[in-house]
């Protein structure tokens, strides 16, 4: 059994509807965890009522442990460990800006020991117009689905401080460990901002997703030098 992985902590509530909204009929063949600040207790009820109203298959986790600056790679792990202990099979991390395509939840769903399924992005505007407005980022690798035995073996950094670089760390590692990546498949990103074009700015340059007060430092330096190192 697929589990999904994905993140939700002090982002704008609308991310989440909108994450469950677009794949809505994705997680109806798979299960989700997702991975919430301390008090989510709201935003349960507003991730339900997106799915449908239906909490089947749908495993929200508070993020306990003390973080003073905040880390992806950290409650990416916290999520995935969740599904391992929760006796899932095969795991796909993910982020919450992500659109899924039949496609990568079939290919995850039967993704095999020696593998990792990691679908490159497209970058879309909007949701509704991802089919005609989109471009392909094959830099992004921020979605990657493996067996709970590899992830056993190989997981995210958790010296990576915001988010920024982990997914290429835990790339890098995958190749080490001989697992082959597949990318074949596809995942929608849709904009946060559907007017502005999507680039990848590091630092203070993208106000959406850099540098933002209180989680997101400017990083990019820092993180770089891990993954060269």
């Amino acid at each position: 059994m697929l589990a999904v992985v994905f993140v939700h902590y002090d982002l704008p509530e609308e991310r989440l509807r909108h994450h469950m909204l677009w794949n809505t009929f994705r997680y109806m063949e798979v299960d989700s965890v997702v991975v919430m600040s301390p008090a989510c207790e709201s935003l349960i009820a507003v991730a339900i009522t997106a799915r449908g109203g239906t909490n089947f298959g749908f495993r929200p986790r508070a993020y306990m442990n003390p973080m003073p600056v905040f880390s992806l790679s950290a409650t990416k792990n916290f999520g995935i460990q969740q599904a391992i202990d929760a006796g899932y099979d095969r795991i796909a991390a993910t982020d919450a800006d992500i659109a899924w395509t039949p496609e990568a939840i079939e290919a995850c769903k039967n993704v095999e020991p020696k593998e990792a399924i990691v679908p490159v992005y497209r970058m879309a505007q909007t949701f509704e117009t991802r089919h005609e407005v989109s471009h392909p980022d094959h830099g992004c690798g921020g979605t990657v689905c493996m067996t709970a035995a590899n992830w056993k073996r190989a997981m995210y950094d958790e010296r990576y401080v915001g988010y920024g670089g982990e997914d290429g760390r835990l790339r890098r590692d995958i190749a080490k460990l001989g697992i082959h990546e597949r990318r074949e498949t596809e995942v929608y990103h849709i904009a946060h901002d559907p007017t502005a074009p999507q680039v990848n700015v590091p630092g203070a340059g993208r106000a959406d997703c850099w540098n933002r007060d209180g989680i997101n430092p400017d990083n990019w330096a820092a993180n770089r030098k891990l993954i060269d190192g």
